[in-house]
């Protein structure tokens, strides 16, 4: 079989960071950094709602009415909520959402 190859595709490799990223490098090394500085961000705030999933397991266990339960299971969902919602906001704020809504019945307008 031979190999083909897309008759627009460009060879970015070596433009901004020596080779070192492969096809990453054609976005040059402030968006990389930015990349990563948003990567860590993200993985900070699931690492945060993980100690809060565990919080809750916790303090389920425990529970000595199911009426306690039912309390900590409806705080946990509108932390979690708000917690959801202030990330999508600062993900969208980044500008992360527009070429993902682009195009679609929720782009802004």
């Amino acid at each position: 079989m031979t190999e083909q190859t897309h008759k627009n595709s460009k060879d970015f490799s070596g433009v901004a960071t020596g080779g070192m990223f492969g096809a990453m490098d054609w976005m040059g090394t402030g968006a990389f950094s930015q990349a990563m500085q948003m990567h860590a961000d993200f993985v900070s705030f699931i690492s945060d709602r993980l100690a809060e999933d565990l919080k809750t397991q916790n303090a389920l266990l425990r529970c000595k009415t199911i009426e306690d339960a039912r309390d900590i299971q409806i705080a946990f969902v509108q932390n979690a909520y708000r917690d959801y919602s202030a990330e999508a906001g600062r993900l969208a704020s980044a500008g992360l959402c527009g070429p993902v809504l682009s195009g679609t019945k929720h782009a802004p307008v």
